[in-house]
């Protein structure tokens, strides 16, 4: 927590009630997350939810990008192929062909 000089002050930010600007409830300062000389606006509950929320808009994006690029994968498999195979193979090519791009995304990532 940020020093403040005057303890009274600190006193009176104590005691005040601060509503959140996500679940629009009253609650003690002490629920929430201070920046600097000020007090976050969301409550520490709501700044966690807030959080985990994210994470997972972020997985569902990588998750669709990855089923475009199969479907992609799949398109090109077909053209480059010309020739008629069995639906597993395809399918197991592609999903190698998924794992090996996936692969190579992840390590040229760590190394920038």
């Amino acid at each position: 927590m940020a020093k403040i000089l005057d303890p009274t002050l600190m006193e009176l930010i104590l005691t005040q009630q601060k509503t959140c600007s996500r679940c629009k409830r009253l609650k003690s300062p002490t629920q929430f997350y201070t920046k600097g000389q000020r007090l976050s606006s969301q409550c520490k509950a709501c700044e966690l939810k807030t959080k985990r929320e994210r994470k997972k808009q972020k997985r569902r994006q990588q998750m669709a990008r990855t089923t475009r690029r199969t479907i992609d994968l799949s398109k090109t498999f077909k053209v480059v192929a010309g020739v008629p195979a069995e639906r597993s193979t395809v399918q197991q090519t592609i999903k190698e062909l998924c794992e090996w791009t996936l692969g190579k995304e992840k390590q040229y990532g760590k190394d920038q």
